[in-house]
């Protein structure tokens, strides 16, 4: 029997191995549209346009995204996407173990959405970072951590407009009200 800490650990390196085999494959396409974003705001060009010189696709993200990311776009190449996947698959397990106390129900939880959350990281995709920041919205309201609830679903929003919709937990809590002054 395995326990939630020990399936987070092997999970989390594996994310990090997806993302050395999406290198050595050249299928780095998502990081990219990430990274690249932060040189066109600083050059004050429209983020919404197609840069098919840096990647293959339209930035989908909100400005603050761009800079959000630009510590990491800063970095080497070769190494940002390990660090995003493993940022990634770290805050999907704190969610996950926040959310539910039992080993047992973290594990289930977690072969649910295994084949998601892999095709997410294989891809470099952002989609195991904001389930996290939705779920740890939800469960910072449970636990009148309102701030910590204001910043998740903060930084949900500024990665993907659709984030905001985690605001709405907030109407079956107490601190509805000062969550909503915190976050506005």
């Amino acid at each position: 029997r395995f326990s939630f800490k020990q399936v987070s650990i092997v999970f989390i390196v594996l994310s990090g191995v997806l993302a050395v085999q999406q290198i050595l494959l050249h299928h780095t396409n998502n990081y990219l549209i990430f990274s690249k974003p932060f040189f066109n705001l600083l050059a004050g060009n429209n983020l919404y346009q197609e840069y098919p010189q840096f990647y293959y696709d339209t930035f989908k993200y909100s400005p603050a995204f761009a800079l959000l990311f630009a510590p990491m776009s800063l970095l080497p190449a070769y190494i940002v996407p390990i660090i995003w996947n493993i940022l990634n698959a770290t805050v999907f397990f704190i969610a996950i173990k926040h959310f539910f106390k039992d080993d047992k129900l973290c594990i289930y939880a977690l072969l649910i959405v295994l084949l998601e959350a892999i095709t997410s990281l294989q891809n470099l995709q952002s989609n195991c970072l904001l389930s996290g920041l939705i779920i740890l919205t939800y469960t910072n309201l449970r636990k009148q951590k309102t701030i910590w609830a204001a910043v998740s679903v903060s930084l949900a929003a500024f990665i993907k407009i659709y984030g905001i919709a985690a605001k709405v937990f907030a109407l079956f809590f107490s601190e509805r009200f000062k969550f909503g002054v915190i976050v506005c």
